[in-house]
């Protein structure tokens, strides 16, 4: 239920890291319910919801969280 009720905040967030950042951001939106879900859920590694990773262009992850970040807190990251 945390990942439905967290849905507003992270299209939000994606929403700002698009406005206020010169960075490109993918953001992908999983439905763990879904049938490719358990592909998805093996290949990222994760067992609980919401989760948020961050990966860099090369693929490499830099973060992860089961909370909705701020768009600074990314940035930030991407940055170094």
């Amino acid at each position: 239920m945390g990942c439905v009720m967290s849905l507003p905040a992270v299209r939000g967030l994606t929403e700002q890291l698009q406005s206020m950042s010169s960075l490109h951001w993918r953001v992908l939106l999983l439905d763990v319910h879904a049938q490719p879900a358990s592909v998805m859920l093996e290949r990222f590694a994760f067992r609980t919801t919401p989760t948020y990773i961050l990966y860099d262009g090369q693929g490499d992850e830099l973060w992860r969280a089961n909370s909705v970040p701020s768009a600074g807190v990314l940035i930030a990251l991407v940055r170094g």
